[in-house]
């Protein structure tokens, strides 16, 4: 299955392996969704810890894949300001796999107790940073845990320290093109000509632009998937 244009493999063909392995990892996303899940009926109406930690696994894939079609989308059509926002918005849930995924080894390596995680998958399913009632706090068993917590846990999953931060600094690095910075102004057509400021009414790719984003994009989408597997393992063998 292809999800990217082939009107644009065409014109960059020497990026053609990124746009393959875009296609497979989103095939990989596919493959992986599911469209139910039915926790066990033993009588007890409540979800099990593992049954918690399922349900965030699969909120994740299904909100990951859904964001892996937005990136092809605006990739196809050059909508390069939400193609960035998309590829970040990804980078948040491949490090919320990978925080759920360390919190998990924590639990079963007993360095956290069960409760302490049972807590963390509750505040992760609940998480929000807007008030239930106005004029109230957010409860802490609900108030969202800030991504750029969890991002480190990304460089971690492989228990390789050579990774540590590489995958927070690209975060960081999509980030001066989803604000008001001065790269989020160029990728938009913004283009100096002597005096002259050049607004593009419809801004292109270049191949060093779409190099690097569908990089990135890759980059989120292989580590997305192997958290995904690590972390279904971990659950289901516990």
């Amino acid at each position: 299955m292809i999800f990217l244009s082939p009107v644009l493999r065409t014109r960059f063909p020497a990026i053609g392996r990124d746009f393959e392995q875009f296609d497979e990892l989103v095939q990989q996303h596919e493959r992986r969704f599911l469209s139910e899940f039915i926790p066990s009926e033993d009588g007890d109406p409540a979800l099990t810890v593992e049954e918690k930690a399922l349900v965030l696994l699969y909120s994740a894939l299904a909100r990951a894949r859904v964001l892996t079609w937005s990136i092809a989308h605006c990739i196809n059509e050059q909508l390069s300001a939400a193609a960035y926002l998309a590829v970040r918005a990804h980078f948040e849930m491949t490090a919320l796999l990978a925080y759920i995924l360390r919190e998990t080894r924590k639990w079963q390596s007993a360095e956290i107790t069960r409760e302490s995680y049972e807590q963390t998958l509750v505040r992760l399913i609940l998480a929000t940073r807007t008030p239930m009632e106005e004029g109230s706090p957010v409860p802490e068993y609900a108030s969202a845990v800030n991504v750029l917590t969890m991002l480190p846990a990304v460089d971690l999953i492989y228990g390789d320290e050579r990774l540590h931060s590489r995958f927070k600094e690209a975060y960081e690095w999509l980030s001066e093109f989803c604000h008001p910075n001065m790269f989020s102004h160029e990728i938009t057509g913004r283009r100096r000509e002597g005096r002259r400021i050049i607004f593009a009414p419809r801004p292109e790719f270049s191949e060093s632009d779409l190099h690097h984003l569908i990089g990135y994009a890759n980059l989120s989408l292989l580590q997305f998937i192997d958290c995904y597997d690590f972390l279904d393992d971990a659950i289901n063998a516990a």
